[in-house]
Formats: structure tokens, C-alpha cells, sequence
């Protein structure tokens, strides 16, 4: 990410290339819809590019990756129970908290 956020474009690429099949894998198995798997997923990789500036490497990239993901994903299930009228089921933000990897 440091190497992206200094001008190296090909630096996007790898981490994308690295990291985006785990990272896919938990949004389909966090998000009940295909679709809005597929948002989320393309959506953490734009708050990537957004972010390249302001990213400080207190920890791993994977460790804010996940957890800028893990918010976006618990988001969109707020969204989605508000549109519904119900009230978001504390056991999947749970479950959804228990899939992320750790920074360790």
C-alpha cells in the first residue's frame, strides 16, 4: 500500500492480485445476496484507492483491509434489515466479527 500510495500503480495490482480471492470469499459468505457480495467487494477495493494517502501502516494492509471491509459488509446488512423493517440479528454481526482474519 505504501508503495501505491507512493506512484507505483503496478503496487494496486499485486495487492489486488494477492488478496482478492480471500477477500471475496468472505463477502459471499457474509452477504445472503450475489449482488451485493459483488458491490461490497468492489467497493473495499475503491476505499483502497481512496485511502492511499491516508493509509498509515500502524498494522498490516490486511488488517485495515478486513476491517474496512468487515464495516462495509455489516453496512450493508443494517441497510438491508432497515429496508426489511427488521432489526439486525446481533448473532451474524457476531459470526460475520468471528470470519475476519486477524491482524495476527
Amino acid at each position: 500500500m505504501l508503495a501505491f500510495a507512493a506512484g507505483d500503480a503496478g503496487a494496486f495490482d499485486r495487492l489486488y492480485a494477492r488478496h482478492r480471492a480471500t477477500v471475496f470469499r468472505f463477502v459471499s459468505r457474509s452477504l445472503p445476496s450475489r449482488a451485493d457480495a459483488e458491490e461490497v467487494f468492489q467497493e473495499v477495493w475503491m476505499k483502497a484507492i481512496e485511502a492511499r494517502h491516508r493509509y498509515e501502516p500502524r498494522a498490516k494492509f490486511t488488517t485495515w483491509l478486513y476491517r474496512v471491509l468487515y464495516n462495509l459488509c455489516v453496512d450493508r446488512l443494517r441497510a438491508r434489515q432497515t429496508a426489511s423493517g427488521e432489526p439486525l440479528d446481533d448473532a451474524l454481526v457476531e459470526r460475520l466479527a468471528d470470519e475476519a482474519p486477524t491482524g495476527e
